[in-house]
């Protein structure tokens, strides 16, 4: 240390100052020359990379109790490891590579790992003091990975560089991650020896889709191909309707398969791949490949979707037995019965019924193979409002309600005695039957017991044959 120079036969003492810095030794080879005096002290630094000082008391000629600060910023720890405020920041690890870095499976695969040397810092400092480089680093890698030469047991770190080379093994690893860590290792030892951690994601792809093909099959043929193969994988295909198309044998084991149009037949069938490698068999891989024009059409009347009794209006949802995304549905009525008011996308047609006359369903449904035409009635109005709105189940009340104990219900008429009827009860907006009863028709009320059932709000629905009817209820 350099001071002014002090009182001949004194000596300068050294005391640890802000963030404790010890004192080894004392002074040593004091001497003073002109206006200054020179000594030797020996200190040692906390592990901590903040400003760290020393305080230096001594007498000159003027000034008995002189004392001067001794400031050391430059302190070699990883001991405060949050990210640098500063641009670029000194302690943070950016590995290069593009992420996820892809390891491709059943080969051992050698990637290189590199990134710019961070930097030391001071920490609290206002900049950030940012200072030398830091060189040495630790890997963690999954179990039987290598960096460079030495194998990873999954336990350790493993010593690096920030330039090193990281081989996998066949299969392990998809979705795990290099972790890398700054080390203090050259600084000593027993010392904090890391630093933030950066990662690196591992992909080890696995075949999760059928590539190249269509997906509708008018005539001929079509080859399909699986993406992301590992190195000697065997796929095998298989179709699930073969009336329709075929494969060169069922199944058919190759990277690719050629799927052939055969018959006049229109329906779907279902292209899957099997793949097993050196990890063993994954799930199968399926493609649906809708075979010529559309197939059989279905129309199911939707008691939900409207108010019928009060608007006529009445939702059919649509099923085809080969759909595509390019398939269009068409719809119209023949017969003053009924008219369309609203196709819904075709798939969810809704008519607008009157109480009289009759009519026909007529759909066109059409792909780029072709059109099937659909054509059903007649139906008849009076038909509609009579199963709807007119029978015996849709007159009915629940009493009392709020229900307490029994829960009667009450028909205004009484349906056939021949009919059964099912009575589901649902707590409210949940799809979980919590009572079911079968019951006889002809009676004009039925009593059940709800005793043991929780408080709160249901649905008592009431079926018979294809009609269903609801009414909302709170059991107390």
């Amino acid at each position: 240390m350099t001071l002014p120079r002090i009182s001949d036969n004194t000596i300068p003492s050294v005391a640890s100052w802000t963030n404790s810095p010890l004192v080894v030794s004392g002074v040593s080879n004091l001497t003073s020359a002109g206006s200054q005096t020179t000594f030797n002290f020996v200190g040692k630094f906390q592990d901590v990379n903040v400003n760290q000082e020393f305080r230096v008391t001594y007498i000159t000629p003027d000034n008995p109790n002189a004392n001067q600060i001794f400031p050391f910023k430059r302190i070699k720890s990883l001991f405060y490891s949050n990210e640098s405020s500063t641009m670029p920041p000194c302690n943070v690890i950016r590995p290069n590579q593009v992420q996820p870095v892809i390891f491709p499976r059943c080969q051992l695969a050698s990637v290189p790992i590199s990134f710019p040397n961070i930097q030391w810092l001071t920490a609290f400092e206002s900049p950030e003091l940012c200072f030398g480089s830091v060189t040495d680093y630790e890997y963690f890698l999954p179990a039987n990975w290598k960096l460079g030469s030495t194998t990873s047991d999954g336990i350790a770190w493993i010593s690096g560089g920030n330039n090193e080379t990281v081989t996998s093994d066949l299969f392990t690893g998809d979705g795990a991650l290099i972790r890398i860590r700054a080390s203090n290792k050259t600084c000593g030892t027993g010392l904090r020896a890391n630093g933030p951690i950066s990662f690196v994601r591992i992909s080890r792809p696995v075949p999760s889709r059928i590539v190249d093909g269509i997906a509708l099959l008018c005539s001929g043929t079509s080859t399909y191909t699986l993406d992301l193969i590992p190195p000697g994988a065997t796929v095998c295909w298989s179709l699930s309707n073969t009336s329709v198309a075929s494969l060169p044998s069922n199944p058919f084991c190759g990277n690719s398969v050629t799927v052939t149009r055969i018959g006049t037949g229109n329906a779907n069938t279902v292209l899957t791949a099997n793949v097993s490698d050196c990890s063993g068999i994954y799930p199968p891989i399926n493609f649906t490949i809708a075979v010529g024009t559309p197939g059989n059409v279905s129309l199911q009347v939707n008691e939900t979707a409207f108010d019928f009794c009060n608007t006529g209006l009445m939702q059919f949802d649509a099923f085809i037995e080969n759909p595509t995304p390019t398939t269009r549905l068409m719809w119209s009525t023949l017969g003053t019965g009924a008219s369309i008011r609203f196709s819904g996308g075709g798939y969810t047609p809704v008519f607008n019924i009157r109480r009289t006359g009759s009519f026909d369903i007529i759909g066109t449904i059409s792909n780029a193979c072709g059109t099937t035409n659909y054509q059903e009635g007649p139906f008849y109005g009076e038909d509609f409002y009579t199963n709807y709105c007119f029978t015996s189940l849709n007159n009915f009340s629940v009493v009392p309600n709020p229900v307490k104990g029994n829960m009667n219900i009450v028909f205004e008429n009484q349906s056939k005695t021949s009919d059964i009827l099912e009575i589901r009860l649902y707590a409210l907006n949940s799809s979980t039957i919590v009572r079911q009863w079968k019951i006889n028709g002809g009676q004009s009320k039925i009593t059940l017991n709800t005793s043991d059932l929780k408080s709160g709000l249901y649905n008592v629905e009431i079926l018979r044959g294809g009609t269903k009817v609801s009414r909302q209820i709170r059991i107390e």
